[in-house]
């Protein structure tokens, strides 16, 4: 967990911090191997910077691409230190910073209060933490790892100094290749059943020379879904600090100025959404967070925050339409359709909904409301016309003892429209 507890010696945890960093390991390369898809071919949710989480069944990493793989080792493991495992008694033993600096912001939660920052610089290396939580400065949280210097080697023989042939062969093709960085994505996953040993994924930017060599490697790790842990509970701070690392992968597309989050359009025209009322206790409070772009079918995905429940909303790039949806979408393997499935006890819609792009806009094709309160939620495409959603319940199996099913329903699109059957129950004892 990227997240630091300063609270008795908050100068001696902030140079172990950086000390243990700056002892980068070279780590064990894995297989060389090229992926054969590109960028524009790999599923949407592979080219998504808010992938779903993955569930990796045992430590073994087969649902995720190889290219993912060794993306998230150099994120997470390239350092060959464990964040947040320092303790007081250790960092006694650490070095520290050649100089700290200590800047200050309008705070996320509060405009009338202050967000701080702190820049820890070492020779080659230098890391931004920041204060996410204005009434608790013990608090820090890593916001960003910059890599400046030609002695700081990573894992895969990477770092400052090495061509853009390096990075390519080592960690295969980027998620997006511009003539002035690589930036790769890991998506966030979990192992089955070891909620502790779960990362929020991050992503990495390769900045090149005009050479095409690389200059400066920052590094960046989600840290949404791990404030609440440390006593932040605060779920619109949580999703700003995301934003932040997201904006920074389509910061050409995507700007925060304040409470206004703009959109840039493809006319020359942006879409600007304000957020209301977000300092106050409000019925009427609406935050607006950045979650995504999706090159085709071309949208911008955004959360909005309501005082209760919440939904999403897709933004058309072409003309700045927005359509609202009540979960984060599913995009079908054509890009031809989204399904939206939402499960909700109170405040949100709780079904299914499937919307179709059309030139300019969506256009809503399907809403499934079910009699009963069944939690679905969604499993997969198949084709653009059907997709398998389920639920899971509770049945009195053999023995008279009872066990948990995942009941799989098959919604497909027929000359009468959408239809959703019950297509098999399975065990799940998870």
């Amino acid at each position: 967990m990227n997240v630091f507890f300063l609270r008795k010696f908050p100068g001696i945890i902030i140079m172990a911090i950086i000390a243990a960093l700056a002892c980068l390991g070279d780590g064990v390369a894995a297989p060389a191997s090229t992926p054969s898809a590109s960028a524009e071919d790999r599923p949407a949710a592979r080219r998504s910077a808010a992938s779903t989480t993955i569930d990796y069944s045992s430590g073994d990493f087969v649902a995720a691409t190889f290219a993912e793989r060794k993306v998230d080792r150099f994120i997470f493991d390239g350092f060959d230190f464990d964040f947040g495992s320092i303790s007081i008694s250790q960092a006694e033993k650490l070095g520290k910073p050649l100089k700290i600096e200590e800047s200050e912001t309008q705070g996320l939660e509060n405009s009338s209060e202050k967000d701080y920052f702190f820049k820890l610089c070492y020779d080659g290396l230098s890391i931004n933490l920041m204060n996410p939580y204005y009434r608790d400065r013990d608090v820090l949280v890593v916001d960003e790892i910059v890599v400046t210097g030609k002695e700081r080697r990573m894992k895969y023989g990477l770092g400052v100094g090495s061509s853009r042939d390096d990075v390519l062969k080592a960690l295969g093709l980027p998620f997006i290749d511009g003539k002035k960085r690589l930036t790769y994505i890991s998506s966030g996953f979990k192992y089955d059943g070891a909620a502790d040993r779960s990362r929020p994924g991050g992503y990495v930017n390769f900045r090149l020379d005009s050479e095409g060599t690389v200059e400066r490697i920052d590094i960046y790790q989600f840290s949404y879904r791990y404030h609440a842990g440390i006593g932040v509970n605060n779920s619109y701070i949580e999703s700003m600090i995301e934003e932040r690392l997201k904006i920074r992968i389509y910061g050409d597309l995507v700007e925060r100025d304040g409470r206004k989050l703009t959109l840039k359009l493809k006319n020359g025209d942006v879409c600007v959404l304000k957020d209301m009322n977000t300092d106050i206790d409000s019925d009427s409070h609406t935050a607006y967070n950045f979650e995504d772009y999706f090159k085709k079918p071309g949208y911008y995905l955004v959360h909005v925050q309501y005082w209760e429940g919440d939904e999403y909303r897709m933004v058309n790039e072409a003309n700045g339409r927005g359509f609202d949806i009540p979960a984060a979408p599913n995009i079908s393997p054509g890009n031809k359709r989204l399904a939206a499935v939402s499960a909700s006890d109170a405040y949100n819609f709780n079904g299914i909904e499937v919307w179709r792009f059309a030139k300019g806009k969506m256009v809503r094709e399907w809403k499934y409301a079910p009699d009963e309160h069944l939690a679905f939620h969604f499993i997969g495409w198949d084709g653009d016309d059907a997709f398998r959603a389920g639920y899971y319940s509770y049945v009195q199996g053999p023995d008279l003892k009872e066990k948990r099913v995942e009941n799989i329903h098959l919604a497909r699109r027929g000359p009468a429209g959408w239809k959703i059957e019950l297509e098999k129950t399975v065990d799940s004892p998870k």
